[in-house]
């Protein structure tokens, strides 16, 4: 219908209906015929009655018929003026003539209008009759220039959502009334950026209902026009007022948890009229309010900083050299909730250098401020360092940002991705994994609001400051209502993931303890009193359930000390973490190749997976795939003609034609020893033949666990487990672990084989490498003893049958597996390293299970209230939602000086959203029923 489509538009260009008509549709007058281009129909009429009946209308858009075509008019040349000041239908014998080049900006264009005001004895002011009409004023004093209410709901949704600027909208209305640019349009952008910035100033005083207020606005309190969280517990709320009175055993419900960090792209640029501009909001929303932010900062000076004694994250080492003389900030500080992704009230706030402990101390202290909880979560990416001195900082803070006094406790954590890239001692210390009461926290949230702001960042760099910040506000607010407004799906998707994954995890469990107990429940017990006793101890870097010692060297180990190293002979000149030289490229290889590998195994697991499973292996190849684009730009750099030395196009190099889980990574070990010799340096093969050496001992440490906890689990699954249901527990953990292994076991061989490609045969013989890295066959991967190895390996034979058909184990190696004759069962090489006890049992054993314990236990726990907590949650929801709709009622009719007009619209708007707040809860409670 291609053709027939575009006829029909074309068809519109002519007079349509009205072809050949020469006089006017309604009064049958012969004189010029015009058309409205916003009406409906294609009807043509004289001026005088297209005049009339744009009278409620006369920002329509009209043309007139020339007798070829129809040529573009305004509505005011046809003798239209816009009466003000009385309703529709009623006339002022008193008028007032406007501004003859009144202007308006309309949703379709910029219009020059005649407008007429009220002369009447007490009328309203010229502002206040605009605004009546639905013209908002660029000043209340003398206004020429308007935006219509429409056009500024357009562009407010449009900028919040679609990230789109004042200058491309106001660029693209000056398009929609002038295409060719023939006609001159007076320049009203800045007065437009104005009305935008005290529109948003508006809105969130309207929502908030200090319109409703017998203080007005001036009775704002400092972050009162903030939206909050209404699934976290607000005591008086949707809590009791009094959560002291809460049983004990029910308090870690109550816990208030935040994640805090910053972000260094919603930048500010340095401007002249800095002292000029004002923010409307300043400190009532979101953002500190900025006198006492910055004379606090004036105070604290340059400092705020400490030495780490952890890994050195950007959030420490750019706490002072991010500064720039063109910027007024250089990005900002955030709170948000943990759980729910909304940025608390006073959350925000701009930094000036870096992320310095004076500006995250402060803006974590103000979105604090009165809150009655007596428990609270703080998580921060560098939260063992900022942790150690929080106290003794806040006591010298400003009276006003002390913590509550009915604060008990605060306890500190890392987020649960940036967790993995702190060194092994603050792992147990500070995750969110292993504290009582947190669930499934992730806290990771603040990073998601980051990402819905980062769109706006270009247009918020050129803002002025106070334009900037309520800009921000706006957005915080829109990313907290939207938020708001999908706590019914996010909620019951967390709750339908939550409980069969408890179950999932405490059967696991429950099977792990049965078999523990009948071999040796003294064992569990201690096991059980170390936990306990952990959980509450003040030393926490003590006796710690999660940590199995270990005496190998590791990758991160040999990595600090070729870091050291480079920075010794002068290679590295980069202040901070390093993640460009030459031991980084060696380790983001490696690091690639185990994700490759895991990613390689799940998609053939993932042989009917759903579209779900599908949508997130393909964010994992992505994820991947710019991994491996970084991991080649720094082989340019440290590599340098390794594309046109192994004769591969742009496209081929860069693995644009293929999966992510299979593009060759192309390490110097991978390269021919000729090759190898031309394009890497000494040190860079000296780095990866270290690192590969320390990855074989990992992944052979790695494996030795994994295959204690099978052996030991296998040998009593075959004595002591009958019956379907408890051998579906037994598999079920089972078959996690023997994931692991093969993993864990290609690891190994991927490591070995580089490492013996690197030094060559003769130097692997005299370096004593080749007894202690051998070959691993699959018959080396076996368990303990050959009692315990025959039961294991009879649980491996299950499970290799199982897992063949997902590429985990081929059919050959399920034949070894059964093929194994008792008098061919011997110790496995990979045990020789190990201290052995008498019995043939491995003192480590014990370590290995008991950690494996700790971990299935904590998961099992964490689900367990994850289930709780979200069900929690959705009361809370629920609750607040009711307690607002009695909160709007009860602003109804608070202001006794109100005129009856306004007393109407105070209060037809509350009863409007107490309505819309029950039917919210009741929408709630049928999607969660």
């Amino acid at each position: 219908y291609r053709q027939e489509y575009l006829d029909e538009l074309l068809r519109r260009e002519g007079r349509s209906f009205g072809c050949g008509r020469k006089t006017c549709q309604k009064c049958g007058s012969e004189s010029k015929l015009y058309r409205c281009r916003d009406c409906s129909g294609t009807g043509m009429y004289c001026a005088g009655c297209t005049v009339a009946a744009h009278a409620v209308a006369p920002l329509h858009i009209v043309e007139e018929w020339t007798g070829a075509f129809f040529q573009k008019t305004r509505l005011s040349a046809l003798g239209l003026r816009i009466s003000l000041g009385h309703d529709v239908g009623c006339s002022c014998s008193l008028l007032q003539p406007g501004t003859k080049n009144f202007i308006v900006i309309h949703t379709n264009g910029i219009h020059q209008v005649s407008v007429d005001f009220c002369g009447c004895p007490q009328c309203p002011e010229r502002w206040r009759q605009l605004i009546r009409f639905g013209f908002y004023p660029a000043t209340p004093i003398d206004p020429q220039t308007c935006a219509t209410i429409e056009v500024m709901r357009q562009f407010q949704v449009l900028n919040l959502q679609g990230k789109i600027s004042v200058f491309d909208f106001y660029q693209g209305l000056v398009r929609l009334t002038d295409g060719y640019g023939i006609e001159p349009l007076p320049d009203r952008r800045p007065s437009f950026a104005l009305m935008v910035q005290e529109w948003r100033n508006l809105l969130l005083l309207k929502r908030a209902a200090r319109g409703h207020a017998t203080s007005g606005v001036d009775g704002t309190r400092l972050g009162e026009l903030a939206i909050p969280c209404r699934a976290c517990p607000i005591p008086g709320e949707n809590v009791p007022a009094d959560l002291t009175s809460i049983p004990t055993e029910d308090a870690w419900l109550y816990r208030l948890m935040l994640a805090h960090d910053a972000n260094f792209r919603l930048k500010g640029r340095l401007r002249k009229t800095e002292v000029s501009d004002v923010s409307l909001t300043n400190g009532l929303a979101y953002f500190v309010e900025e006198r006492a932010y910055k004379e606090y900062l004036a105070s604290a000076g340059d400092g705020g900083g400490e030495i780490s004694n952890c890994v050195s994250f950007h959030a420490m080492t750019s706490a002072n050299n991010k500064g720039a003389s063109n910027l007024a900030s250089t990005g900002v500080g955030g709170v948000c909730c943990g759980r729910h992704e909304v940025v608390r009230p006073n959350g925000i706030g701009d930094l000036q250098k870096g992320e310095r402990y004076a500006n995250m101390d402060y803006i974590f202290l103000a979105s604090i401020i009165g809150i009655a909880i007596l428990t609270l979560i703080a998580s921060y990416d560098i939260g063992c360092q900022w942790s150690v001195h929080f106290f003794s900082r806040v006591a010298s803070m400003p009276d006003y940002l002390q913590l509550s006094p009915t604060l008990i406790n605060i306890y500190f954590v890392v987020p649960a991705f940036h967790l993995e890239a702190h060194i092994d001692k603050c792992k147990p210390l500070f995750s969110p994994r292993y504290l009582r009461g947190l669930a499934q926290t992730e806290f990771e949230a603040i990073k998601r609001i980051w990402a819905i702001l980062k769109g706006a960042a270009a247009s918020l760099k050129e803002m002025r400051p106070g334009h900037r910040r309520d800009t921000l506000d706006d957005f915080c607010g829109y990313a907290n209502w939207t938020k708001t407004t999908r706590l019914g799906a996010s909620l019951l998707k967390k709750m339908v993931g939550a409980i069969p994954s408890c179950i999932t995890h405490r059967r696991a469990l429950e099977g792990f303890e049965e078999n523990i107990r009948k071999a040796s429940p003294e064992t569990l017990e201690g096991w059980v009193q170390m936990y306990e006793a952990w959980l509450v101890s003040q030393d926490k870097s003590k006796n710690c359930p999660f940590v199995a010692p270990r005496n190998e060297l590791t990758i991160g180990e040999v990595r600090l000390r070729l870091a050291q190293e480079e920075h010794e002979r002068g290679v590295s000149a980069v202040r901070g973490r390093d993640d460009s030289g030459e031991a980084a490229l060696i380790v983001l290889g490696m690091e690639i190749e185990v994700a490759q590998a895991q990613l390689q195994v799940d998609l053939k697991g993932y042989t009917r997976a759903t579209h779900l499973q599908r949508a997130e292996l393909e964010d994992r190849r992505n994820s991947l795939f710019r991994r491996i684009q970084k991991l080649r730009d720094m082989q340019e750099t440290h590599m340098p003609g390794l594309r046109i030395r192994l004769e591969l196009s742009e496209e081929d190099f860069k693995g644009k034609r293929a999966s992510s889980e299979t593009i060759p990574l192309h390490l110097p070990s991978s390269l021919p020893p000729a090759l190898r010799s031309v394009l890497c340096s000494g040190t860079l093969l000296d780095s990866e033949r270290r690192l590969r050496e320390a990855e074989a001992f990992d992944a052979l440490e790695g494996l030795r666990n994994q295959l204690r906890t099978k052996t030991f689990m296998g040998r009593f699954k075959t004595a002591n487990i009958t019956g379907q249901r408890q051998g579906t527990r037994a598999r079920a953990l089972l078959s996690g672990v023997d994931v692991r292994i093969f993993l864990l076991k290609h690891r190994y061989r991927r490591a070995r084989a580089a490492l013996m490609g690197l030094v060559g045969v003769e130097q692997w013989r005299v370096q004593g490498l080749s007894s202690r890295l051998q070959e691993l066959k699959d018959e080396d991967v076996r368990g303990l003893g050959d009692a315990v190895l025959k039961e294991a390996e009879k649980v491996s034979v299950e499970f290799a049958q199982q897992q063949a058909d997902a590429g985990l184990r081929t059919l050959q190696t399920i034949r070894t597996l059964k093929g194994h004759s008792q008098g061919s069962r011997t110790l496995s090489w990979i045990w020789t390293t190990v201290s052995m006890g008498e019995d043939g049992t491995d003192p480590g054993l014990n370590d290995a299970l008991r950690v494996e314990w700790a971990k299935a236990k904590a998961r099992a726990e964490r689900w367990t209230e994850e289930v709780q907590l979200v069900q929690e949650e959705m009361r809370r929801t629920i609750e607040y939602c009711k307690f607002k709709a009695e909160w709007w009622r009860s602003r109804s009719a608070l202001r006794r000086d109100a005129s009856p007009e306004l007393a109407d619209g105070l209060a037809a708007y509350a009863f409007e959203h107490a309505d819309l707040e029950e039917r919210f809860a009741a929408d709630l409670e049928r999607r969660w029923d």
